[in-house]
């Protein structure tokens, strides 16, 4: 390894939409204007709810346009009776000693969105563990990722509407 770093410039928005096109804005139900948030089809039974909480406006947190936006995919996954799996860097519930810049600045009113369109689980990281809590209704996994020795990972099963995470 070397014995500096060097700042490099962050990427755009479209440049990152681009370079992640394969990965789901390609075939994205809904994009939200307000962030990089956007809802996909996972199967025949339920979406994902992938939300942007690193935006410039509203770091580590949802605009109310993009919490709109969000609800607005809710409603339309309930209509479509469809399950819906929300998916986020930052956490919705306090994992550890640490909430600011971890926890998202929104995370009360999400939740209750969560609760009110019967949304039972939240995936989220930013911490680098593997944890798991609930408040309420909703269950927040916080995984750690791969690239990072001891390498933890997670099962996730949706079957006939009964989730099981081991």
């Amino acid at each position: 390894l070397g014995e500096s770093s060097e700042q490099v410039a962050s990427i755009l928005a479209d440049e990152f939409r681009q370079i992640y096109a394969a990965f789901g804005y390609d075939e994205a139900l809904a994009l939200d204007a307000d962030s990089l948030s956007y809802t996909a089809q996972l199967n025949e039974s339920t979406r994902l709810l992938m939300l942007d909480a690193n935006t410039p406006h509203d770091f580590c947190s949802l605009s109310g346009k993009t919490l709109a936006w969000a609800e607005e995919q809710l409603l339309a996954a309930e209509e479509a009776g469809q399950h819906v799996l929300v998916c986020c860097h930052q956490n919705l519930l306090k994992h550890s000693m640490f909430g600011t810049g971890y926890v998202l600045g929104c995370a009360e009113q999400l939740r209750a969105l969560l609760e009110k369109y019967h949304v039972p689980l939240f995936l989220s990281g930013h911490l680098h563990i593997q944890h798991i809590c609930t408040e309420g209704t909703v269950t927040d996994i916080a995984t750690s990722p791969l690239t990072m020795a001891a390498c933890q990972y997670g099962r996730l099963q949706l079957e006939d509407g009964v989730l099981t995470y081991e």
